[in-house]
């Protein structure tokens, strides 16, 4: 039965974030011209995050916002499908987005998404997301190109692309989708519950291509996300535990963290997301999912190792893969040949002169005089520096990166928080892509070149 397009409504899932999640709720009723109708879940086990969310959402007194706390304090998992379970019964939308709160919706994004849920109604719809890395000073940006195009991309490639530790910033994982009423339904019928395990984002999105052949990607970057400092998952990546990651590995309940995964005491954010591929693999034993493949794996892990700023930390995973079998000759990031030090050295010094010349603070300014009083674009780079996330977010909101002529899916296979993953060589090719159209096959699409 087809989904009807009827508005949208937004999911924003909290705890004990409430000067983020005012953020990301604001980035949403902010959007001009739209109806989208917003859900705010407070799963805060602090009293005065809970009141001051609470009464921020009151006074706003915006039709479009609806707030609701949780009973009782649930792990992540738990939160998003109690939540999810609300936002169904409390709105009549057909078609539903969950926003983190650590995410904000670009200025004017929105409507071009309802635009896509509206001519493709029955389709699930991805898309990519821009960051701020604020973790460390100075900050930067990290936009992606975009075509603005969509395509479909066929769930079997992304599956094996998976196997592979290619994990593409194209994947559905909930909190980048328009994920039509009838999906969640479906879901539901056949898992038991939406979000399931530890990683409810990965969890969904792999019970999701188990059970559909293909999705549309949106190819650009409605929202951003930021606030590294308060992410788990950059907690789990560098071994730094935070309050944000000590709160998380604290409501767990029964659950082994990677339980699933060929080595499960891996502590990294791959395995972590491997995880949700093996316990869906595992639930349905579906013939989409290829097996792991034991080197690309361990040299993904390997590569993550690296990152770990904990020296105990990566001391001990440093063993771990010395035990799995694992050569450090193997890594192939660890090591460059002596014949090669030198070109490598003189190119870095010309990269860092050119980087300072064109995106150095005097730089920056310049840019930003020109743009603003002769409407000259800055340079399509990343490498603007900020003292403030908030100065981040007003360069990254009025001064997005221009449309690209070709779409380049290299930009979307990413680890981490956004590094574009360079060492997988040929393995990108297994996420294969068709511009949506008449002739594509898939019922109900018809022609639509861009957004």
């Amino acid at each position: 039965m087809s989904d009807i397009y009827n508005g949208i409504a937004v999911l924003i899932p909290t705890r004990n974030r409430a000067d983020l999640a005012v953020n990301a709720i604001q980035s949403v009723l902010a959007q001009s011209d739209s109806s989208i109708r917003v859900l705010v879940s407070d799963n805060s086990d602090t009293p005065d995050q809970l009141e001051r969310l609470a009464r921020f959402c009151a006074d706003l007194g915006d039709s479009r916002l609806r707030y609701i706390s949780t009973p009782e304090p649930f792990s992540m998992t738990e939160h998003w499908e109690w939540a999810s379970q609300h936002l169904i019964e409390l709105f009549d939308a057909n078609h539903f987005i969950l926003l983190t709160d650590r995410m904000m919706f670009k200025p004017g994004e929105m409507k071009m998404l309802e635009a896509v849920a509206s001519a493709y109604p029955d389709f699930l719809v991805s898309y990519n997301h821009d960051a701020i890395d604020d973790y460390k000073r100075p900050i930067r940006t990290v936009q992606h190109s975009w075509t603005g195009q969509l395509v479909i991309i066929q769930a079997s490639r992304v599956l094996e692309a998976s196997s592979r530790m290619v994990f593409a910033g194209m994947l559905p994982r909930a909190l980048n989708c328009i994920i039509p009423r009838a999906v969640l339904k479906k879901v539901r019928d056949v898992f038991g519950n939406v979000f399931d395990s530890i990683a409810p984002d990965h969890n969904f999105c792999f019970r999701y291509l188990a059970l559909h052949n293909n999705f549309l990607y949106y190819d650009k970057s409605p929202i951003f996300h930021y606030a590294l400092t308060r992410s788990n998952g950059k907690s789990q990546s560098t071994g730094v535990v935070n309050k944000d990651n000590a709160d998380f590995n604290s409501n767990l309940r029964n659950n082994r963290i990677n339980y699933a995964t060929p080595v499960p005491d891996f502590q990294t954010v791959l395995n972590a997301s491997l995880n949700e591929y093996c316990v869906v693999k595992q639930q349905t034993s579906s013939q989409k999912f290829p097996d792991i493949e034991t080197e690309k794996y361990l040299s993904c892990i390997a590569w993550e190792v690296r990152q770990i700023e904990n020296p105990t930390l990566k001391r001990q995973m440093e063993a771990l893969l010395a035990t799995c079998g694992w050569e450090k000759s193997k890594d192939t990031w660890a090591t460059t040949p002596p014949q090669d030090v030198v070109v490598l050295r003189l190119l870095a010094w010309a990269r860092s002169l050119a980087s300072r010349l064109l995106r150095g603070n005097v730089a920056k300014l310049l840019w930003c005089f020109g743009a603003h009083h002769f409407g000259i674009h800055p340079p399509q780079v990343n490498g603007f520096t900020f003292q403030t996330t908030n100065e981040a977010i007003n360069y990254l909101n009025r001064y997005p990166i221009r449309k690209s002529k070709n779409f380049n899916h290299l930009q979307y296979v990413t680890m981490g928080w956004g590094e574009t993953a360079d060492f997988v060589g040929e393995d990108v090719c297994c996420v294969t892509v068709q511009p949506v159209s008449s002739t594509s096959g898939a019922a109900g699409v018809t022609a639509v070149p861009h957004f």
